[in-house]
């Protein structure tokens, strides 16, 4: 499960991260997990960088369920699918409070989190050719003989694929990439210039703001 790999990853290397930030500082791993997925019930009262740390952590989440389901049954198309959504879902969040952020710091997550959905991309296109020769052939559009070389081809690459994508993430390469992200969340990562993080949610000038 990818929460163990984080904590045991986070004891392993407590040197990769900025001073101030040592473990006895940082909440245990399993802190990240205080998010109810199915409802972010933000009270219009909280402050803005409570309201934005809460949605962060449940991006950030996601990305660990997905993973482990994908783990789960790594057979499954749509684990490789899902793992990809969560990863842009999480990016679009960051882009969305993106004002609020340290500009270099924000724009250093994105540029990860950027790549650790690439190495999924290959994969899911081909998964998504394969479903539609097999929607072709279902159809009884064409001759199935006409697609069994072009599929087997593309299931051959996508065989590849996978098999590179799995060795990849069974480093620990992708698992640093998260911790660092988590690390960032929990480090600080706000712009010192965001007056607007200590207002309300309900504040009508915090839309403006996020609209820059």
């Amino acid at each position: 499960m990818m929460m163990e790999k984080l904590a045991i990853l986070l004891m392993e290397n407590q040197g990769r991260y900025e001073k101030g930030l040592l473990l006895p500082q940082i909440p245990p791993i399993k802190s990240v997990w205080v998010i109810n997925q199915t409802s972010l019930n933000i009270k219009a009262k909280k402050k803005v960088a409570v309201a934005v740390e809460i949605i962060m952590n449940s991006g950030f989440n996601e990305i660990l369920n997905a993973y482990d389901r994908f783990f789960e049954n790594p057979s499954d198309p749509e684990g490789v699918h899902q793992v990809r959504v969560r990863i842009r879902k999480f990016r679009a969040i960051l882009a969305f409070f993106r004002p609020l952020f340290k500009a270099e710091n924000y724009q250093r997550q994105q540029d990860t989190l950027r790549k650790m959905g690439q190495q999924f991309g290959e994969v899911r296109q081909l998964d998504v050719l394969l479903s539609g020769i097999s929607e072709i052939e279902k159809n009884g559009s064409f001759e199935i003989s006409d697609f069994v070389k072009l599929r087997d081809h593309l299931q051959g690459k996508r065989d590849s694929a996978f098999e590179h994508l799995l060795t990849s993430l069974k480093t620990d390469a992708f698992a640093l990439d998260l911790l660092d992200i988590w690390v960032w969340m929990l480090n600080d990562p706000w712009e010192a210039g965001a007056p607007d993080l200590q207002l309300s949610t309900q504040t009508s000038h915090i839309k403006n703001t996020l609209k820059r």
